[in-house]
């Protein structure tokens, strides 16, 4: 078919001979328009290029989740776990807090229990010095320079306070004849220097005290003038402080060192 009369003819012709619809598509179209089917084609491939790599990414960001999610999990079962544990620590704490009271208010008692044990044994130790000073005539005498003693009983110092008080030659102050009343032993015997009868007072203590020596002194002088008889001061204890001795010479009063099983410490 040489002529064209219709479109239909134009169409028939540019569909046999390609060649012909390529010159006439250069000589209708513009370069940007002729390359327009190359550049979307590299467009579509570009595209689809990204969508499978979007699609990569995706499967990738659905794994992560799903691994956070596990994640997630395991720190809501571990925080759960932590929860149970810090329950568990404070009730311990708690506990604990309970024993430690309990304990200190054991310790507080047993220092009590020892506190009065402390006591009782000195107590202890305070009484048997006195038995043991006893049993110890001799060593007492010796102390005192004084041989032929007598023990007196505790009624017979309390009857020489009374005689005393009903003589008129007892104005002392109330705790002093108390004191008196109280002495620990109290002998009669004879002065070896003057050859004349005397009293013997002793104040006994575990360990000697100052006091304890100032308080034997000071009954000693109360015997004498009660009975009108002169009267020695001895302080008789287990264990005798070196400024005690020094002080007790400086007062006249002699000291005797009391060692017996009676008055040792177990």
């Amino acid at each position: 078919m040489d002529r064209i009369e219709t479109f239909q003819d134009l169409l028939d012709i540019l569909e046999a001979k390609p060649e012909w619809a390529q010159a006439l598509r250069q000589r209708l179209l513009t370069p940007e328009l002729l390359a327009l089917p190359e550049k979307f084609a590299a467009f579509a491939d570009m595209v689809e290029k990204r969508f499978q790599a979007l699609e990569t990414d995706m499967t990738q960001v659905k794994a992560d989740v799903a691994e956070l999610k596990t994640d997630m999990t395991q720190v809501k079962a571990d925080v759960a776990e932590l929860k149970t544990d810090m329950t568990q620590v404070k009730a311990d704490v708690a506990e604990l807090k309970t024993d430690m009271t309990q304990v200190k208010a054991d310790v507080a008692e047993l220092k009590t229990d020892m506190t009065q044990v402390n006591a009782d044994v000195a107590e202890l130790k305070g009484h048997a010095v006195p038995v043991a000073a006893q049993r110890m005539t001799g060593v007492i005498a010796q102390a005192a320079n004084v041989r032929r003693s007598r023990w007196l009983n505790s009624t017979q110092i309390v009857d020489i306070a009374d005689d005393a008080e009903d003589e008129g030659r007892a104005d002392i102050p109330a705790n002093e004849m108390q004191s008196f009343k109280a002495i620990d032993l109290a002998m009669t015997a004879i002065d070896k220097t003057s050859g004349e009868p005397c009293y013997v007072v002793i104040e006994c203590s575990y360990t000697l005290t100052q006091d304890d020596v100032a308080r034997v002194k000071r009954n000693a002088a109360h015997m004498a003038r009660f009975t009108g008889t002169p009267a020695k001061a001895v302080a008789a204890g287990n264990s005798i402080p070196e400024a005690v001795s020094i002080f007790a010479e400086e007062q006249d009063v002699a000291c005797a060192t009391i060692t017996s099983k009676a008055s040792s410490p177990r």
